[in-house]
């Protein structure tokens, strides 16, 4: 597919990434079944995403588009169901890791850019000053939690308590204000 790097560059360039920050969370793109893809190299594939650990991946099965250099210069040679098989594999496999990867931040505390109410907020609109919001950390996670609609673009302390491969769900992390906060010197 004209990449211009190996397997071993790839693998070096994580390297480099993970030195760098190692709390980074790494995406990539795959495409399954592609001109003369056998076995052996789908396999490696697999052994790639398994090692790499992504935080999630693209995957897709390859499908001839005219007009593109490989589908002038290679012929479609992977059956449909070929592909359509090592597509579930691998999505299954990433959404594994997604998930493992997922839950060792239960019980964290992350900081979270509150972007707005949830799908399911939007869906489903609250009655009263409680909302479910969907925020970002750092590292691109996504974190639903209960808020209110005046903490939208605020950086948040949230506690993770749940988690499946795609999403984090968390609580607002507060602070007890006592009544002497409250004392006026007259």
């Amino acid at each position: 597919m004209k990449r211009g790097y190996t397997v071993e560059d790839y693998r070096e360039m994580l390297a480099r990434v993970y030195a760098t920050i190692p709390a980074a969370a790494v995406t990539s793109d795959f495409i399954v079944g592609f001109c003369g893809e056998t076995e052996e190299d789908f396999q490696a594939t697999v052994e790639l995403v398994r090692e790499s650990r992504f935080k999630n991946s693209f995957i897709f099965k390859y499908s001839e588009r005219p007009g593109t250099k490989s589908s002038e210069l290679f012929p479609d040679d992977v059956p449909e169901e070929v592909k359509r098989r090592r597509n579930n594999e691998l999505l299954a496999i990433q959404d594994a890791i997604s998930e493992a990867e997922q839950h060792k931040f239960i019980g964290r505390q992350v900081e979270i850019l509150v972007e707005g109410p949830s799908k399911a907020s939007q869906k489903h609109p609250a009655e009263g000053p409680a909302v479910q919001l969907v925020g970002r950390t750092h590292c691109d996670r996504i974190v639903v939690f209960e808020g209110q609609q005046r903490q939208i673009g605020q950086l948040l302390p949230v506690t993770i308590y749940d988690a499946n491969a795609f999403t984090l769900f968390g609580a607002v992390v507060t602070q007890h204000v006592g009544p002497e906060v409250y004392a006026l010197s007259l």
